[in-house]
């Protein structure tokens, strides 16, 4: 591997996601990034949801209450703002707790979509991830790693 590939896969990157398995990421991520002497980042995605709430225009029938429709598409953008907000809190708060563990340089990261294309996409320039083995979607399920 070259010195230029070497510095550019130089992070440690962190996803976390407000499961159990959080302040352990956390912990753990910065314990890392001062033992290789890296920047760290924490990564919070916002995975899409397996069953859209704001599309059932064929639930129900013609000149059936199209109000209860409008009412669902705002609270799913409700829901989808809140999502944000509260990742936005998570990343700060964990950026809080990595500085005062004393890391250097740390910085946070949102996004939409899927972990695992989040995960590639920041490939080239990560070292080492810190994963949580449950996910705050699937804590109950030990079979999915998350």
């Amino acid at each position: 591997m070259s010195n230029e590939l070497n510095h550019k896969k130089n992070a440690v990157t962190a996803c976390i996601d407000g499961s159990q398995m959080t302040d352990s990421i956390i912990a753990t991520a910065a314990w890392a990034s001062q033992q290789l002497g890296a920047p760290l980042k924490f990564l919070h995605v916002l995975e899409r949801t397996s069953q859209p709430v704001s599309n059932r225009s064929g639930a129900i029938g013609p000149g059936s209450a199209s109000h209860l429709l409008d009412e669902l598409t705002e609270l799913d953008e409700k829901r989808g703002k809140l999502a944000i907000q509260l990742g936005k809190h998570m990343l700060e708060d964990a950026r809080a707790r990595a500085l005062d563990a004393g890391v250097a340089t740390v910085t946070v990261q949102q996004r939409h979509g899927d972990l695992l294309d989040a995960v590639m996409t920041l490939e080239d320039e990560t070292r080492l991830f810190a994963i949580g083995r449950l996910g705050e979607d699937h804590e109950e399920n030990s079979h999915k790693l998350g």
